[in-house]
């Protein structure tokens, strides 16, 4: 029969020593199925140099399935190779090992290509497109879908409407009073999942039994039968706790749509769901907010998605208190399904974008969620290159580069720190970058490194490119930008063959992919780096950028700010909209408006900042970036002052904020858990020599027998005494006295961060120390009123 499928991912399992690669997926009628594909065996290449029949012949005592003369292309030369064909995905490893010893091979190439994406580029098939294929239905008892088909022949690959997909969030809260939950004896007290049809809530009473909860999890999974599940920092945490703690308990987490598969931690970091599609949310927030706060109540906040004003807002770490108070459980309940509708109407607002960068880059969406932008883009280049004949070399791990040899000034135009209350318009340049390589046709294969005559040199380093013929990282842009000005035409004619929103999408990952192509030419694990390729495009950047700067300053604009990346430019929104639009003609680039600040306060040198958007949101971009130490009060009066300065305009109520919050402390009217510091620990506590706070304190817990180990989040605050400031941190959870506190601590950490975001308005440390009489009548005042 002749059926069209709709792809959502791809996996495979081994079977009587053979690979079926199991394609999951949608068919014409909306069931989710399962294509077989029987046929496909794992390969990979050689090149060699010397005897042929001598080096074919002690390769072919390996055991290989097939060995296979073939002409490739390897950095512009024509190459002879050798297809190798074995039985097994994991039989290349031990055979590469083995043939690279083999006198004559010269390399070994696209011998650590997932077998699942090699499928997938050699059938062109592409996930969330369709594909119309000669089928035959099967029956299989092992599968959770209702169709099963056995591939014969594929026919035909089209991008098609994407079938309603079926979402489940979930939102996962755990029993612990200490913050620092283990597995082997933390119970998971709600699970709460919402959907489309709705929201379900799975409990425990006692906070003592959580095997029934994991049970009726499993099977509310399977019932629901979603194609996408989706959390917030799932991958980070909450997936190894619950994998840990179900093994703990005994219990599978058998959720998948093949049978007697469990969840498996992936490529990327991500969790791995056979037939499904398993998404961090969190893990796209700064592709779309680039600010430092990616707390899930702010971020549905600030994408208005839920207001803050229309939930139930908890701190994470008070959840045990309350859930141990029968008055206030009700509470952490409705906490946790605001948490699972909040990350639901995330993803209806996320995924459409996501969807189509999955179509371009060729990675599965649960992959390419969790993967660095150079990890993105390298898989497409990979996929491109294949498709151009060019052999793909192994990948390098732990690729060994100098510091000094990545340092680079992303510094343009010196930051004018303080408050700037006209509109600020950032502009977006990193469109140069894709540019100058496909003007200097920048890549691999067009780098010279002898004497040439028809080369393009770098402006600082005179690194040479041969202007013909195009590299593929040419033709790959080439590619990408004919698509995008198709779509941009799409757009302006109002094409009714794709809706409006997919075309917006559509551009909108075009042009991410482009604007971060300069992450890949850095990305030194990717297989095609080059320090010098790195170099000439910074250089080629640095000088175009350089350039804009002096147009867009002598057409009447004050800039306040320049890097690599962006220019802070003040002037009329008309005018600048009008220049924008020249420079991009003039120079073939897509530089765009990425923020309006209606209020900018510039932080320091380094271009820290705060602003006020004009959509009357908050950014706050580097303050916390360089200290990790901070409590939970400090942050808060940062906010707290950031708030005053942009929305109020008043630095004199910001100064009372501070000295307000100091006398607090002094008075001690405040909670130690106010004090807490907390930090992950992300390095194996019994063999790491650090003495930074959370780690002493993190030991001090083990020693007091609370489990503390790699993943977990500890709690600590600084107590009174003598040496250094590390030794004296204790988890918070072993302090119950406040005079042990060391409030000194605190105070001078809440002048130096304070000072930093005021320093810029005149107001140092020093002014900041001087409490008035009318400071502490005020402090009073707001007391009584309390």
């Amino acid at each position: 029969m002749i059926k069209n499928f709709f792809i959502l991912d791809f996996s495979y399992e081994i079977k009587d020593d053979k690979p079926i690669v199991y394609i999951w997926g949608i068919d014409e009628e909306g069931n989710r199925c399962v294509v077989l594909e029987k046929n496909f065996r794992p390969y990979f290449y050689v090149t060699y140099e010397g005897n042929e029949n001598e080096i074919i012949e002690n390769i072919r005592k390996i055991g290989l399935i097939s060995i296979n003369k073939v002409q490739k292309r390897y950095l512009n030369n024509v190459v002879n190779a050798l297809m190798l064909q074995t039985l097994i995905p994991s039989q290349i490893r031990g055979y590469r090992k083995i043939i690279a010893q083999i006198n004559g091979v010269k390399g070994i190439f696209d011998a650590d290509i997932r077998f699942t994406m090699r499928y997938s580029i050699d059938m062109n098939l592409r996930h969330f497109t369709w594909f119309t294929a000669e089928v035959s239905e099967v029956k299989s008892g092992d599968m959770r879908t209702p169709k099963v088909y056995e591939l014969n022949k594929i026919i035909s690959r089209y991008e098609g409407k994407i079938p309603e997909l079926k979402i489940l969030a979930i939102d996962i809260q755990i029993y612990n009073k200490y913050g620092s939950p283990n597995p082997r004896k933390d119970p998971i007290i709600l699970i709460s999942l919402w959907g489309r049809d709705g929201s379900t809530q799975l409990s425990v009473d006692d906070a003592k039994d959580d095997l029934k909860l994991l049970r009726n999890f499993v099977s509310k999974v399977i019932e629901y039968d979603p194609d996408l599940i989706v959390g917030y920092n799932t991958n980070f945490f909450h997936w190894s706790y619950v994998l840990d703690r179900a093994k703990t308990l005994g219990i599978k987490l058998d959720i998948g749509r093949k049978i007697g598969t469990e969840v498996s931690q992936g490529t990327y970091g991500h969790y791995s769901i056979v037939g499904r599609l398993n998404v961090d949310l969190a893990d796209l927030i700064a592709d779309i907010l680039g600010t430092e706060n990616k707390d899930l109540i702010d971020v549905a906040d600030y994408l208005n998605i839920i207001p803050k004003s229309k939930r139930t807002i908890l701190n994470w770490y008070e959840i045990s208190k309350y859930w141990d108070d029968i008055k206030n459980r009700e509470l952490v309940k409705q906490y946790s399904l605001d948490n699972a509708k909040s990350i639901y109407l995330l993803s209806n607002s996320l995924l459409p974008l996501y969807e189509e960068l999955v179509k371009i880059i060729g990675l599965p969406l649960d992959q390419l969620s969790s993967a660095s932008w150079g990890s993105r883009i390298e898989s497409l280049v990979i996929r491109e290159a294949i498709q151009l004949g060019e052999l793909v070399p192994t990948k390098v791990e732990n690729v060994n580069v100098s510091k000094d040899s990545l340092k680079k000034s992303d510094l343009l135009i010196e930051p004018k720190i303080g408050i700037h209350k006209e509109h600020v318009y950032v502009l977006d340049v990193t469109s140069v970058y894709p540019s100058v390589i496909r003007k200097f046709n920048i890549g691999p294969d067009a780098l010279i490194k002898d004497l040439c005559e028809n080369c393009y040199l770098s402006p600082d380093s005179s690194y040479k490119f041969r202007k013909e013929p195009p590299s593929f990282y040419k033709l790959i842009l080439d590619k990408l930008d004919n698509v995008m000005r198709i779509t941009e035409e799409k757009l302006k004619k109002g094409d009714i063959g794709e809706s409006l929103g997919e075309l917006e999408n559509k551009l909108r990952a075009i042009k991410m992919i482009l604007n971060n192509f300069n992450d890949y030419i850095n990305f030194v694990n990717s297989r095609w780096y080059s320090k010098e390729i790195s170099e000439a495009v910074e250089e080629w950047g640095k000088h175009t950028i350089r350039t804009l700067i002096n147009l867009i300053g002598n057409s009447g604009f004050e800039i306040i700010y320049a890097d690599n990346r962006s220019i802070f430019v003040k002037g009329s929104n008309d005018k600048l909209v009008e220049l924008v639009n020249r420079l991009n003609s003039l120079y073939g680039l897509e530089i765009e408006v990425q923020k309006i600040y209606k209020t900018l306060l510039i932080i320091d040198k380094f271009g820290r900042f705060v602003g006020l958007t004009d959509k009357n949101k908050i950014d706050i971009v580097g303050l916390q970036r360089n200290n990790k130490n901070l409590c939970e009060l400090t942050k808060d009066l940062q906010r707290k002052i950031v708030e005053t300065i942009l929305i109020d305009g008043d630095v004199t109520k910001a100064i009372k904020l501070v000295r307000a919050t100091m006398i607090r402390l002094r008075r001690g009217e405040y909670s130690i858990e106010e004090l807490v510091t907390w930090r992950y620990i992300d390095t194996d506590l019994a063999t790491s020599k650090t003495t930074a706070p959370h780690i002493v304190a993190a030991k001090k817990a083990i020693s007091a027998n609370y489990p503390v180990s790699v993943g977990s989040k500890i709690g600590f605050v600084i107590v009174k005494g003598a040496g250094r400031v590390a030794d004296r941190a204790e988890p918070y959870f072993l302090i119950k006295e406040k005079n042990r506190i060391d409030i000194e601590y605190y105070i001078n950490q809440i002048l130096s961060e304070s000072s930093r975001l005021l320093r810029s308005l005149g107001v140092d440390e020093e002014k900041l120390k001087k409490t008035s009489i009318t400071d502490i009548l005020d402090f009073f005042g707001s007391s009584k009123k309390k």
